[in-house]
């Protein structure tokens, strides 16, 4: 199976005057994550060096701490699609936020070695990455 990397420069509308930079940005992220993985690196390693790349970019409006940009990210979501689902946005250290905008929606995060999940909102498990691994 050959690996996938999808990145987005966020949500809203891109003015004409900053959408080829924007454009540029996402590509070097999803390749450098692409590169991560096609040297046999790790899907965490790959979603943190792109996520990095893209908030220590100007062009991106990035900067917030993840409880802060899940939120904004929700909020766009539900008003400007009429979704139900979730967003979960992680940051360069690994740092992540789950946001939901229905009271049931299975999520799952990796990080540092651990499984974080759960299926309510505000329910929270952990547990070692490896323990269900086959």
């Amino acid at each position: 199976m050959l690996p996938v990397v999808a990145v987005h420069g966020g949500a809203g509308h891109i003015p004409k005057e900053r959408a080829e930079l924007s454009t540029i940005g996402v590509k070097e992220a999803a390749r450098t994550g692409y590169a991560i993985l096609q040297k046999g690196g790790s899907a965490m390693d790959a979603v943190v060096e792109a996520v990095a790349l893209m908030e220590n970019n100007p062009r991106f409006n990035a900067g917030k701490t993840p409880e802060e940009a899940s939120d904004l990210a929700l909020t766009y979501m539900k008003e400007r699609v009429d979704g139900l689902g979730g967003v979960v946005v992680v940051d360069s250290k690994g740092n992540y936020a789950a946001r939901f905008s229905s009271k049931q929606m299975s999520w799952a995060a990796a990080q540092q070695g651990e499984l974080h999940y759960g299926l309510y909102r505000g329910e929270h498990f952990v547990e070692p990455v490896q323990e269900n691994m086959q």
